[in-house]
């Protein structure tokens, strides 16, 4: 039954996704973009992320830095004689069971025994300058292999653009055109605004040197006889000669 009742529910599950995808969604609006938009942040990220992550695990779990530093420290040429027992720590058996026991299928008459780690074979068995030595160099190692994949990125995006130079060049000079455009725009307007204003001013000119006292423009738009005439009043004197 159990295969029978699996067909029957991808049958009806399918034919169920197909029906809410047809009636109950809508297809999203498409709309431009020049990019990924944050994503390309994020892959950025990731891929800084991953290049710090590879180089500590090639410092760290790695024997690249360890026989780097075993040719340049102790081996007299590219030679790794010597390199296993030079990685390796003595520590006295009477010290080990002090602290603790030995397994049963050990072997008796041990003095010592030897283990893999850069420390010095006698107590209290401290990081030996060897170990010092190593740390620096994985640490000098994270560095330099950081910087030189973030180098070879940059030569890459320098080499290999996002946009092409023909496109590049097109699209700054469609921008040019634009900015020439708006200027002239701009200065058209600034020049009727400003043939609108000087305008005004010669209309404000004019209206103030002809504005004169109504008075005084009514007599002078009337004609001769219509002016009235001023009479001087001469009064008569009578002297008691002339009486």
């Amino acid at each position: 039954l159990a295969p029978l009742f699996a067909l029957a529910n991808n049958i009806v599950e399918l034919r169920l996704d197909a029906w809410k995808l047809l009636s109950k969604y809508k297809r999203p609006i498409p709309f431009k973009a020049a990019d990924i938009g944050i994503w390309s942040d994020i892959f950025s990220g990731v891929s800084y992320l991953a290049v710090l992550t590879n180089a500590i695990v090639i410092a760290w779990t790695s024997e690249f830095i360890p026989k780097m530093a075993y040719r340049i420290l102790q081996s007299t040429g590219s030679s790794l004689s010597g390199y296993v027992d030079w990685t390796l720590t003595s520590i006295s058996i009477a010290d080990y069971n002090s602290t603790g026991r030995m397994p049963p299928d050990v072997p008796g008459g041990l003095t010592y025994c030897r283990y893999r780690d850069f420390r010095s074979s006698a107590a209290p068995y401290t990081e030996s300058s060897i170990y010092w030595n190593v740390l620096a160099a994985r640490l000098a190692f994270i560095i330099v292999f950081e910087h030189a994949v973030f180098f070879i990125i940059y030569i890459l995006n320098w080499l290999v653009p996002d946009v092409p130079k023909t496109i590049q060049n097109k699209i700054d000079h469609e921008r040019y055109i634009d900015q020439r455009e708006r200027w002239t725009h701009e200065t058209t307007d600034e020049k009727f605004k400003q043939a609108a204003v000087t305008s005004e001013a010669i209309s404000r000119m004019f209206r103030i040197s002809t504005n004169l006292p109504n008075s005084t423009l009514e007599t002078k738009d009337k004609p001769p006889t219509q002016r009235p005439v001023q009479r001087k009043n001469n009064r008569i004197g009578v002297s008691r000669i002339d009486e």
